[in-house]
């Protein structure tokens, strides 16, 4: 049989001299097998990687949805007029329609759409983009409807606060081009300076003061724009579209509720399930098979050392467990690293798939990491189940008389 050696915790006196004997021949054979130690671990830990980020790119797209449609965009409707709505009578769709969403619960501004001029340190382009101006002395209200802060800091953007010639600008668009703040960017001909980048995952917009806009453009027009926390029903929809379209007093262009960009990404949330299932299935079979062969050479290796326990008095169970406590340790070690390398790629993966029409989110719950973990030992239980068959069917007589 293979030479035995010393290994560096037989030097550490106060915990070898305490491990039982059956742990000391463990820990021993781990490192007599370095090629099968290495390899598992290996196989486990590339298993675990691909389990944890299928489930950690869904975690990503379901971010998009939870944070920018619950907590950048605080509003369920937009829509666009060209009216007067203070000259509406009161039984007008449109002043029905605020009246039932309550005080305070919708915000009059002015946007447009214009061309935003970007050259960042990773490529240079134009992107239509919606420019909302937020007006002095309306900050805090306008914050209630849409949260602009920094993703990593968590810090208040207050777009009045950045001076007369700044812009802010949203992270899906600043992270394609390489656009940070103190950056300059062109909106319609006119240079500013990036003032700060907006945690935001898809849409084209922008973000200015009346100040800044004022001093580039002139005087700003009436508001256009109406944002609304009306809490309406997904079902009311359609109806409350038609009825508000046809409201021709206040000269509505179009409404947009946040229930059509849900459905979206729904969908694209059942096309990550099956993604994930391809993940773990193509995952679950490379552990199955590495594993597999692993334990089947190891066995077939030390079949005269098996005998010779089993001879000497070891139950199957015992002998089972003088195999497979190897086999443990090493899985469990392979998943531990696997669950880095997962965070590692998943990371890898999300920062190069970005583009202006969606940034992936940068998390992964805590639930997927537990699933991965779990996942991985199962398919590693399944094999070594299977391999002990062939582990209790080892003839003690022929193992004993064959040469190694």
């Amino acid at each position: 049989p293979k030479p035995g050696k010393r290994i560096w915790l037989e030097r550490v006196g106060f915990i070898w001299n305490h491990l039982k004997f059956k742990w000391k021949a463990t820990i021993r054979n781990i490192f007599r097998y370095k090629k099968n130690m290495i390899l598992t671990i290996i196989s486990v830990m590339g298993c675990t990687a691909l389990i944890l980020t299928g489930f950690g790119l869904n975690d990503s797209v379901v971010a998009v949805t939870d944070i920018q449609y619950g907590q950048v965009f605080l509003y369920d409707t937009v829509i666009e007029y060209s009216g007067d709505i203070a000259d509406l009578p009161e039984d007008s769709a449109l002043k029905e329609f605020l009246n039932d969403a309550g005080e305070g619960n919708s915000l009059g501004l002015y946007t447009e759409s214009g061309t935003l001029v970007l050259n960042g340190s990773k490529s240079e382009g134009r992107e239509n983009v919606d420019l909302y101006v937020v007006r002095d002395g309306t900050a805090e209200q306008f914050r209630s409807f849409i949260d602009l802060h920094e993703r990593k800091k968590s810090a208040i953007i207050d777009v009045t606060e950045g001076g007369d010639n700044v812009i802010i600008i949203p992270e899906n668009i600043a992270i394609v081009y390489g656009i940070s703040a103190g950056d300059t960017v062109t909106y319609n001909a006119t240079d500013f300076t990036v003032f700060a980048v907006c945690e935001s995952y898809t849409g084209t917009y922008a973000y200015m003061s009346e100040t800044a806009y004022e001093k580039a453009f002139g005087e700003i027009a009436a508001d256009n724009t109406l944002l609304v926390k009306s809490g309406i029903a997904e079902s009311d929809v359609d109806g409350t579209t038609e009825k508000l379209l046809a409201d021709t007093d206040a000269g509505i262009s179009s409404v947009e509720f946040v229930y059509a960009s849900l459905s979206t990404f729904s969908g694209l949330e059942s096309t990550m399930g099956l993604v994930i299932a391809v993940l773990v299935l193509c995952a679950g079979a490379l552990a199955a098979i590495v594993l597999y062969n692993l334990t089947n050479i190891n066995i077939d290796e030390r079949r005269r050392e098996i005998a010779t326990l089993r001879v000497l008095g070891y139950r199957k169970y015992e002998v089972a467990g003088y195999i497979y406590r190897e086999s443990a340790i090493l899985t469990l070690v392979g998943t531990l690293l696997g669950l880095g390398l997962g965070f590692l790629l998943h990371w890898f993966i999300v920062s190069r798939v970005n583009s202006v029409a969606m940034m992936f989110g940068r998390v992964i719950a805590g639930w997927s990491y537990l699933w991965a973990f779990l996942l991985t030992i199962a398919f590693a239980v399944v094999v070594y189940a299977f391999m002990l068959i062939k582990l209790n069917r080892i003839n003690m007589a022929e193992s004993l008389k064959s040469n190694e």
